[in-house]
């Protein structure tokens, strides 16, 4: 029976045989309902080659969803008066500054680092294997070696526009450690992880070993293993979070309390309520994005590291919501499960987007768009319209790609996948992915 393309309605599939068609070795799932966490499950096997199960205990990498549980951590500190949200962070910052532009120096303040609209630079990390050499988080900030990334800097106006920055985050570790003394692991097991009860949560990096039987193997599409299991992230707010989808369930619900002005351990109404309103010129509070219409507004965020996928999504004033983790980079199947969960619970709004894949910020698109050329010699090109890329092979129409993660887009008329592969920062790129096969495409010029 052939698969239904990706821009058909949905066919009526089990969980195990929707992970077998995405070679997906596990998925955790944890749903919020009724302003509770209503259920928790798991499903899978740590590693492809192995035959241990996932349990919902089992941790993950959760990419970029560190960063909200960050950004919460930073407003903890705003209400204690430590931080401002919109007073210049360099005062604040006391091992490293945002350095001047020549005779320019930048001010940036925490509400733009936390809304993506700092200016600064940096917009994904790829992380090191276990074996690298690690850099320090200075070395990170300056791009020394052995740090793999450009130095941050800001490049833009500050305050002026969006522009996803997980360099941003970054200062703001730096920042959080200046301003408290505290080690980053320390810091956010007082401030975030301790007091929501998030016990199996950690931002150690890299994993202390006697963490390593409760972790889940990284794997790329098609269920292969990461070299060493997984990658390591010095760079921990933007990307180091170790967590089960049942704990950032707990991070929702405190959210959403204190939204609703309940009582919670973590933040005042109005500062839950600033959390979650929309600043500068998208749809993005802090540390978290927004969606939906407003009368049925959701916050959430994605996370991508090297062989994991992760996305949380609920809403700002009912208590209903889901996060769902998985060891693969490949993420349709969270878009699937997100679906069916929405189907059930009858979630408002759901669904009124594009399940598969929307238009994406242009200006974070333009770095894809040049020429490739698979092996013996197919040329592929690449081209951006507005908010869509578009790809085409020298006999093809022009097929429109839908982004649905940082370096991933699916070709919903075809059952393919395209993803953009960096090295050292650098986009060296793309494979194509369709009918279970990889084929890799290397840029030109």
């Amino acid at each position: 029976v052939p698969a239904a393309l990706r821009s058909e309605r949905p066919r009526t599939a089990t969980l195990a045989e929707r992970m077998e068609f995405h070679r997906m070795p596990a998925v955790s799932i944890a749903v919020v309902n009724g302003a509770r966490l209503e259920w928790a499950r798991a499903y899978g096997v740590r590693h492809a080659r192995g035959t241990d199960t996932v349990t919902p205990r089992t941790v993950f990498q959760g990419g970029s969803l560190a960063k909200p549980v960050v950004a919460l951590a930073a407003l903890r500190l705003v209400e204690r008066g430590l931080l401002s949200l919109d007073g210049d962070v360099n005062p604040r910052l006391t091992s490293w500054t945002i350095p001047p532009n020549d005779a320019w120096q930048p001010r940036v303040s925490l509400r733009q680092l936390l809304s993506h609209t700092s200016g600064l630079t940096v917009a994904v990390y790829p992380g090191y294997r276990r074996d690298d050499v690690m850099p320090t988080l200075r070395q990170v900030l300056h791009g020394a070696r052995p740090a793999r990334s450009e130095p941050v800097r800001v490049e833009l106006i500050p305050g002026v526009q969006y522009r996803y920055s997980s360099g941003a985050y970054v200062v703001l570790q730096q920042l959080l450690m200046d301003v408290t003394g505290l080690p980053f692991t320390e810091l956010m097991r007082e401030l975030v992880l301790g007091p929501l009860g998030m016990r199996r949560s950690t931002f150690e990096q890299p994993l202390p070993a006697r963490r390593w039987r409760f972790a889940a193997s990284g794997h790329r599409s098609g269920a292969q293993p990461l070299p060493g299991k997984w990658f390591v992230y010095p760079e921990t707010a933007q990307g180091g979070l170790w967590t089960t989808p049942s704990d950032l369930a707990r991070f929702v619900l405190a959210l959403q309390r204190a939204k609703a002005g309940r009582s919670n351990p973590v933040l005042s109404t109005g500062m839950a309520t600033e959390m979650l309103s929309p600043q500068a010129d998208r749809d993005i509070g802090l540390g978290l994005f927004l969606e939906g219409a407003p009368e049925h507004r959701r916050f959430g965020h994605v996370g991508g590291n090297e062989g994991f996928s992760s996305r949380l999504t609920a809403y700002c004033d009912i208590g209903m919501g889901a996060v769902v983790m998985t060891n693969s980079q490949h993420d349709l199947l969270i878009k699937e499960v997100l679906a069916a969960i929405a189907a059930e619970y009858v979630w408002p709004g759901y669904g009124q987007e594009d399940a598969a894949g929307s238009a994406a910020d242009p200006s974070l698109l333009e770095r894809y768009v040049g020429d490739y050329v698979l092996p013996p010699g197919t040329g592929i090109r690449v081209t951006r319209e507005g908010g869509l890329l578009y790809l085409a092979t020298a006999d093809q129409a022009a097929i429109a790609l839908y982004q649905t993660s940082a370096a991933r887009f699916v070709a919903k008329v075809v059952n393919a996948e395209v993803v953009f592969q960096f090295a050292h920062g650098e986009l060296t790129g793309l494979t194509v992915e369709q009918a279970g096969r990889r084929m890799t495409a290397k840029r030109l010029g």
